[in-house]
């Protein structure tokens, strides 16, 4: 490796040990509260067959958005149900969103720009706080956050391969929470226009 590509590398490993310590800190230390029941609960109707009114929440949100509903599975399967194993995957996943944004900002902004985001996010409150709750936040966060971050390199490259991928991580966020179906209006309208014509525009249209 050159001392570009170490120097990536360091950096990278330093914001995700950062954020990793941000997100698992205590993560088991308190009891679940407000939201977090009601996603174990539609988890098991989901997944475990659990009897439930077909008019409810916990019957219905589970099929909206079953891509958030089968990452909190595998993580109640893989690391338990009580307050530390069901929190490990949307620490994980937190975590991997700050290295995220470091990898795909550094090459459209420079390194100095993709670091401050990247500590900016790893130090954000609110996505801490997400980040240490049984729900589904954090994934749709990481998906989304990908499929807007590959617009940028959609726009330099007019790329259709590029354009396929983000427009499948704008649907993935979509089946983890809603309301980013508002974001796909924008996002995946313009990686289709890319598909469509390839022209000579240099990036998206203003929202």
């Amino acid at each position: 490796m050159n001392n570009r590509t170490t120097s990536r590398a360091i950096i990278l490993l330093a914001l995700l040990a950062l954020a990793g310590l941000l997100r698992f800190y205590n993560l088991g230390s308190w009891a679940f509260a407000g939201d977090e029941t009601a996603t174990l609960a539609e988890v098991e109707v989901l997944f475990e067959g659990k009897p439930a009114p077909e008019q409810s929440q916990k019957y219905r949100l589970p099929r909206i958005i079953p891509l958030s509903y089968l990452i909190q599975h595998v993580g109640t399967a893989s690391f338990g149900r009580d307050e530390f194993g069901s929190r490990v995957m949307p620490a994980l996943l937190g975590t991997l969103g700050v290295g995220v944004l470091y990898l795909l900002l550094e090459p459209l902004k420079g390194r100095p720009t993709a670091i401050a985001a990247a500590l900016l996010v790893c130090f954000w409150p609110e996505h801490i706080f997400q980040s240490q709750q049984t729900r589904y936040y954090t994934s749709a966060i990481l998906f989304s956050s990908i499929g807007m971050l590959l617009g940028g390199f959609i726009a330099r490259h007019r790329s259709t391969t590029l354009s396929v991928v983000a427009c499948g991580f704008i649907f993935a966020g979509i089946l983890c929470h809603t309301l980013l179906a508002l974001e796909s209006n924008y996002w995946g309208g313009n990686c289709l226009r890319v598909i469509d014509t390839k022209g000579n525009a240099t990036g998206f249209p203003s929202m």
